[in-house]
């Protein structure tokens, strides 16, 4: 059985990941894909991780803690979902190191699995949101500790990739861009469950519809009824033809206010982030998923 590990940088963006895949959880389990209830693993992996700081797990742990999350008993894909995968509130970023501690919580989760076939995927953010977020959900009045001595600029999701293959070089990684969520929504769910275009997906223009005028989703929604035999990829660019033409500027735009910032550093960083993922598209054991 395969295992996939989820951890976005978004916490809106895991909640809408969760709802999609409960959404559609009888008809990925009949087509061999477990997503169990987030409730069925979460304190179990949580309490996992605080043994293992302590003390080596039983040798039967990994069949026990396996046996207790399933549904689906010859399930060939489990999906299982929680940012803390990667790090917690305290740990998104630690003096310019974005979730510092993800490769060692990474590296306990395959051991706790173990022996496991495993897919880890992230999303991404641009560090212009990525960071006023860091900052805003630290412990009251610690906000400037989190940061630390941060030089934004030299912030790198690629640097935090770097660190995972370095400890997990035998496991897949696939990532995408939160920014990009609602155009490729579809094909995220469709490659995180193992299943191709001809499965469809309930919801799969959710996300559509919170940053488009209703207007634009009615005109979208009517050319795909007359369009029945779109791909995805003649789907997506559709979607991004709409959204150009009728994009609701007040969902898109989000409100960025850091002690210091300038608009000219927030498009810097942006700049910044772009040619990261690029880069991170051509980096090997790495997938990317782009609009």
């Amino acid at each position: 059985m395969k295992l996939v590990f989820h951890a976005g940088a978004h916490l809106t963006e895991e909640d809408r990941l969760l709802k999609s895949l409960s959404n559609n959880r009888d008809a990925f389990a009949e087509r061999g894909v477990d997503v169990p209830d987030t409730d069925s693993y979460r304190e179990l992996i949580g309490l996992a991780m605080q043994t293992m700081e302590v003390s080596e797990l039983a040798e039967d742990a990994p069949l026990v803690l396996q046996n207790a999350i399933r549904n689906l008993p010859e399930a060939r894909r489990m999906v299982l979902s929680d940012v803390n995968f990667i790090g917690g509130a305290r740990m998104m970023v630690k003096q310019g190191v974005i979730y510092p501690d993800a490769e060692e919580r990474l590296a306990a989760l395959m051991q706790m699995f173990q022996p496991v076939d495993a897919e880890i995927f992230i999303g991404l953010r641009n560090p212009a949101t990525f960071l006023p977020a860091a900052y805003a959900r630290s412990p009251s009045g610690q906000g400037r500790e989190v940061l630390g001595r941060t030089e934004v600029r030299q912030v790198r999701w690629s640097e935090l990739i770097e660190r995972i293959q370095k400890a997990l070089p035998d496991v897949a990684i696939t990532l995408w861009c939160n920014e990009d969520a609602p155009l490729i929504w579809p094909a995220l769910i469709r490659t995180m469950v193992g299943l191709g275009e001809e499965v469809p997906i309930t919801g799969s223009y959710a996300l559509l519809e919170e940053i488009m005028q209703p207007e634009g989703i009615s005109h979208f929604r009517a050319y795909l009824e007359q369009n029945p035999d779109l791909d995805e990829l003649q789907i997506r660019r559709a979607s991004m033809a709409f959204l150009d033409r009728y994009a609701a500027s007040d969902a898109i735009e989000e409100e960025i206010d850091m002690p210091g910032w300038t608009d000219a550093l927030i498009e810097e960083l942006s700049g910044i982030y772009d040619r990261d993922v690029l880069a991170l598209a051509e980096t090997p054991g790495v997938r990317v998923l782009l609009p």
